[in-house]
């Protein structure tokens, strides 16, 4: 409140980062990895709370953060560093085709140590097992949950009951699977006979419907 006479000027205390200090937010954002601290940004910092967000880690080891500080004031600094976690995974035993649902004797669960950020891999078999692959998958690989989708109820090669409706009138006839699908979607199959291409609806395993009019 007192009167100043002439040019003010303030400056803001700073200090060295402390190493300790750093690691300590590191374990807040990634609990589970054992941390060494390789290097870091050797700039003096403001007084505040050190923050690495878990997502800033980056593959090679550069972890960009901040220092908090004043009322919403934010300095910027890195670290780079070593990184472990360990994990269970699921691993192929052998190469897994795109679009095939995965059996048990194909996958094992083992514990490895690795880098967080990787593509999460499923964990148990529970989550494998009956699913397939959206792409082909080599042997010895950790099978990733999001690649993994519910298989079609009908597959390309499948034999098909397909139920051909008019009113009140139904008629049955087999086909051969040209594409692949599930529930509620159209694929595209062939008369056995005639050898003729039609639409039809999938309405459960081995089984479709379809109307005169999507026939053609």
């Amino acid at each position: 409140d007192a009167a100043i006479a002439g040019d003010v000027c303030v400056e803001r205390a700073v200090r060295p980062l402390d190493p300790a200090r750093l690691v300590e937010a590191m374990r807040k954002a990634l609990p589970e990895a054992r941390i060494e601290l390789k290097d870091y940004s050797r700039y003096p910092a403001p007084e505040g709370e050190i923050e690495f967000a878990r997502a800033a880690l980056q593959p090679s080891g550069l972890w960009t953060g901040a220092v908090r500080y004043g009322k919403s004031r934010r300095f910027a600094i890195w670290a780079r560093v070593s990184a472990e976690v360990s994990r269970r995974q699921v691993i192929a035993l052998e190469t897994l085709p795109a679009g095939k649902p995965i059996a048990a004797a194909q996958v094992k669960v083992e514990a490895v140590e690795g880098r967080p950020g990787a593509m999460a891999a499923a964990q148990s078999l529970e989550e494998v097992v009956g699913r397939a692959p959206r792409r082909t998958l080599a042997k010895g690989v950790a099978v990733p949950r999001a690649l993994l989708v519910e298989p079609p109820d009908i597959e390309r090669g499948d034999k098909v009951t397909v139920e051909v409706r008019q009113g009140a009138a139904r008629l049955e006839t087999d086909a051969l699977a040209e594409t692949s699908g599930r529930v509620g979607e159209r694929i595209a199959l062939r008369n056995p006979d005639t050898q003729r291409r039609f639409l039809a609806r999938v309405e459960g395993n081995g089984r479709a419907a379809v109307a005169p009019g999507g026939a053609r």
